[in-house]
């Protein structure tokens, strides 16, 4: 599924990060409206080892998982569409 893009930012709304566990690659997220979403690593936006933090941002867009902070040599979210 690479290069598939994430639905339309419409639909997606802003969470945390409750819990991931890197070794199953599982986790759950709580979005602003108070409902908690499983998600696997394979739902997270992002190429090579992917891992996320307890209490991190992220946009859940219904099946996409996208952190809210940068990479490595890339600008945040934030920042591109300030």
């Amino acid at each position: 599924m690479a290069g598939r893009k994430p639905q339309n930012r419409e639909n997606s709304q802003e969470g945390i990060v409750l819990h991931f566990d890197e070794n199953l690659g599982i986790g759950i997220l709580r979005l602003r409206d108070g409902q908690r979403v499983r998600f696997t690593h394979r739902q997270i936006v992002g190429q090579g080892f992917k891992i996320l933090f307890e209490g991190e941002r992220v946009r859940w867009t219904g099946d996409r998982v996208i952190p809210l902070r940068p990479r490595d040599g890339e600008e945040s979210e934030t920042e591109t569409t300030a």
